[in-house]
């Protein structure tokens, strides 16, 4: 378990750590997927290492593999539960603060997606982070900052993840023993988790795009069909169309910025007549032919 990228983050947690404080909070925002949760778990794992230092544990004590298994009791996390953190939940926890602490002083309350904190939950919350015991870490993990009470927001102190380019994307997938797929590199848009749970929906339709780009590159009506039938079985096909829009744009296989956003609009109007049941096998003919026409 290794960060790849954010400095800057890595270089704020640090400074935060060095100050020696008690207890603290923290918000780790940024957008889906670039490593907020995995510098969480790396923070909290090398605070109760006993050799490690600073988001880097020694990950070969007791204690490393307690927590890399998820089972030690001075690092618990709390995610949502259906489309929320509700505040019983939420209360157990906090409550667990309030015994002494199972080995050493400090423990981690780590909240993923906190956005989702019931405003009972939130307001529980706050009252902990106004008063902690004595230390205790909580960190917020969000990517939509503004949607977690003002508060909250003020009393934590800030750390922002940023998205990452695409050499650092292809590293987080050979770390994670995922195929270093171009067309997911790019589809990942800067987020390595995006990026790998496209890879397990999508891995098995992916092929489909190279036979659109071969259509383009030698127009046919024969294979106008063919990719038409073998679209029309598809599940899901709403789902790989928009990912087909994105990648569109990523791959730039239109030079022309302007064609690019007319195939944009073209796949979203088949998408919107097919959620109102039009025939599927003439929307996406027709759309093939409207792909082939603007490569002209």
């Amino acid at each position: 378990m290794k960060l790849v990228g954010h400095e800057n983050a890595i270089s704020i947690i640090k400074s935060f750590v060095k100050k020696g404080k008690e207890s603290d909070a923290y918000i780790f925002c940024g957008p889906k997927g670039v490593g907020k949760k995995k510098t969480a778990w790396l923070l909290a794992i090398s605070q109760v290492c006993k050799r490690g230092e600073v988001l880097n544990p020694c990950f070969s004590c007791d204690e490393c593999r307690r927590a890399v298994n998820k089972n030690h009791p001075s690092i618990i996390e709390v995610e949502p539960e259906g489309l929320s953190i509700k505040r019983e939940i939420l209360k157990e926890v906090l409550e667990e603060l309030q015994f002494k602490p199972y080995s050493g002083e400090k423990r981690f309350i780590i909240i993923d997606d906190a956005e989702d904190l019931t405003l009972k939950s939130a307001n529980m919350l706050l009252k902990t982070i106004e008063e902690p015991p004595r230390g205790v870490f909580i960190i917020l993990i969000t990517s939509s900052i503004r949607k977690i009470l003002p508060t909250i927001r003020s009393r934590c102190k800030h750390v922002y993840f940023g998205l990452l380019t695409d050499e650092e994307v292809a590293k987080v997938f050979e770390m994670e023993g995922v195929p270093k797929d171009a067309v997911f590199i790019n589809l990942a848009d800067g987020s390595p988790g995006t990026g790998i749970s496209l890879m397990k929906e999508f891995s098995s339709g992916i092929g489909v795009f190279d036979e659109i780009f071969q259509l383009i590159k030698s127009p046919s009506i024969k294979k106008v069909l063919e990719i038409s039938e073998s679209l029309v079985r598809r599940e899901g096909l709403i789902d790989l169309l928009e990912l087909f829009k994105h990648w569109v744009v990523k791959s730039k296989i239109y030079p022309d910025q302007i064609k690019t956003v007319s195939i944009v609009e073209r796949v979203d109007v088949a998408c919107k007549e097919i959620r109102m049941n039009a025939n599927k096998s003439l929307t996406i003919t027709k759309l093939l032919i409207d792909l082939v026409k603007l490569s002209v």
